[in-house]
C-alpha cells in the first residue's frame, strides 16, 4: 500500500452526535441523515481537488463492500459539474451529498479535507478522523471494526 501525507490536523468543536439534516446529493435527491439511525455509519468530508481524498474514497469503498456498515461522502466541492465529472471517473455504491457552501461542515467541526466520522447506531459521534494516510486507515479500521462488534 502507498503511504499518503496526512492534511493539517486541526478540528473544530466537534457535536456528540451527527446532526439531523437534508442534504442534496450529486443528482440533485434530497437525503435525510436521520435515515442513518440504526447502522453503524462511517461519513467522509471531502473535496475533488483534494489529493489525499482521492486516496481515502477507494479506501471507503472498500469498507462499504464489507455489507455490515452505511457510507456516506459528502463533498464540499462548490462546483456540481467536477463533482459529476469526478464521480463519473471514479463512481462509488454509496450517497455523494453535497455541502458546497461548507455550512454542514462547519457544524461537524470540519476543518480538513478530508476528515471522516465514524457514528455508533444511536447516532453518537465516537470517532473522527482528520487527514488520511495509511495510519490513519488502521486506525480507523480498528475503530470500525469494534463498533460493529458491538450490538
Amino acid at each position: 500500500m502507498s503511504v499518503w501525507l496526512n492534511a493539517c490536523a486541526t478540528m473544530g468543536t466537534v457535536p456528540a452526535n451527527l446532526p439531523d439534516a437534508a442534504l442534496d446529493t450529486s443528482d440533485d435527491t434530497s437525503f435525510e441523515l436521520s435515515s442513518l439511525k440504526g447502522s453503524v455509519v462511517l461519513v467522509d468530508f471531502w473535496a475533488t481537488w483534494c489529493k489525499p481524498c482521492q486516496f481515502a474514497l477507494p479506501e471507503y469503498k472498500k469498507l462499504h463492500d464489507w455489507g455490515h456498515l452505511k457510507v456516506v461522502a459528502i463533498s464540499v466541492d462548490h462546483d456540481k459539474t467536477a463533482l459529476r465529472r469526478y464521480l463519473r471517473k471514479t463512481p462509488v455504491p454509496f450517497p455523494v451529498l453535497r455541502d458546497p457552501k461548507g455550512r454542514f461542515a462547519q457544524v461537524m467541526g470540519v476543518l480538513t479535507m478530508p476528515t471522516t466520522f465514524l457514528i455508533d447506531r444511536s447516532g453518537k459521534i465516537r470517532a473522527f478522523f482528520p487527514g488520511f494516510s495509511t495510519k490513519t486507515l488502521t486506525r480507523l479500521t480498528s475503530r470500525l471494526k469494534e463498533l460493529l462488534a458491538e450490538n
